[in-house]
């Protein structure tokens, strides 16, 4: 057995985007600046978090798989980004609001409930309130100040008002290196998508 190979590990589950859906987010909220001024996160790693799962041992991952085989009942959606929002100590990573809230709210409730009904684990509850948002860039920390605040108006001027995304798939996800990685995917039940 390799001995590097963790015991544990997290995991989350999340509203996965599809490729063109990650082109159009790219396009329209990536700020034209250069690397030493914003980090962008990778196309591919765009998704939205329901809930994290901290410290998953290795015997029980297939049962925490299972536990969300009940969401491809869920039938398609369209997701708007309702406007930006800056997190992070000094509001430094740039990220997308999704919504509709209520929605997002419901499918986050219901996921950790076959969470908690199907395994012992539960969605880590560290913060206060589940808002739904999708990172897309981080002011780097040598910027000045002035420029900080400049790069924050800006995303905050970006037009999101048309952008839709259409959900198809949760995935089962986790961290490997700079990326993510899907472990199992639960397609939802209608094959047409109406928007």
């Amino acid at each position: 057995m390799n001995q590097n190979f963790p015991r544990v590990k997290s995991v989350f589950l999340a509203i996965e985007f599809g490729k063109e859906d990650q082109d159009i987010i790219a396009k329209e909220l990536y700020l034209p600046l250069p690397k030493k001024q914003l980090l962008r996160v990778k196309r591919r790693n765009f998704h939205l978090t329901l809930g994290f799962i901290k410290d998953v041992k290795i015997e029980d991952r297939q049962q925490v798989i299972g536990a969300f085989e009940e969401m491809k009942n869920i039938e398609p959606f369209a997701l708007q980004i309702l406007g930006t929002v800056g997190f992070g100590q000094y509001g430094h990573i740039l990220c997308a609001k999704l919504g509709p809230d209520e929605l997002l709210q419901q499918l986050s409730q219901r996921a950790a409930k076959l969470l908690a009904e199907n395994t012992d684990y539960r969605f880590d509850e560290s913060f206060e309130s589940y808002i739904p948002h999708l990172k897309i860039q981080t002011i780097n920390r040598n910027v000045s100040n002035e420029d900080k605040a400049k790069i924050k108006d800006m995303f905050a001027c970006l037009d999101t008002s048309l952008l839709k995304i259409r959900v198809k798939n949760f995935a089962l996800m986790q961290r490997v290196g700079y990326n993510f990685e899907t472990l199992t995917r639960y397609p939802m039940s209608a094959a047409n998508f109406s928007e």
